[in-house]
């Protein structure tokens, strides 16, 4: 269950937006807890959906990283987001993953 890249995103971008919101949106093990359409593994598959969603707004320029950052940050710390960054960009060698390197270096330093 993915959210439909928009047209014209770079293929390294949608592994990397994949990567971040599986990271972000993490299941637990089959079995643990109740599931269906409003279960909790449901739930949290929209909300990856979601995250999808976000994130390719980032690279459409329809929102920004600083507060896609500032939003995730109050669940986790910058340690694990940094952490969850590098993971996803891993491999990487593109045009768009080297200015994403950078967006993501300037957010940190502000």
């Amino acid at each position: 269950m993915h959210h439909l890249p928009p047209t014209g995103i770079d293929p390294e971008m949608i592994t990397f937006t994949r990567c971040l919101a599986k990271k972000l949106t993490p299941l637990p093990s089959p079995g643990e807890y109740p599931s269906g359409k409003d279960g909790v593994i449901a739930r949290l598959l929209r909300r990856r959906v979601e995250c999808e969603s976000e994130i390719y707004d980032i690279f459409m320029g329809n929102r920004r990283l600083d507060v896609f950052f500032s939003n995730e940050r109050r669940s986790r710390g910058v340690d694990d987001l940094t952490r969850m960054f590098h993971e996803c960009l891993e491999g990487l060698r593109g045009e768009e993953a080297r200015k994403l390197k950078e967006s993501w270096r300037r957010v940190l330093e502000s």
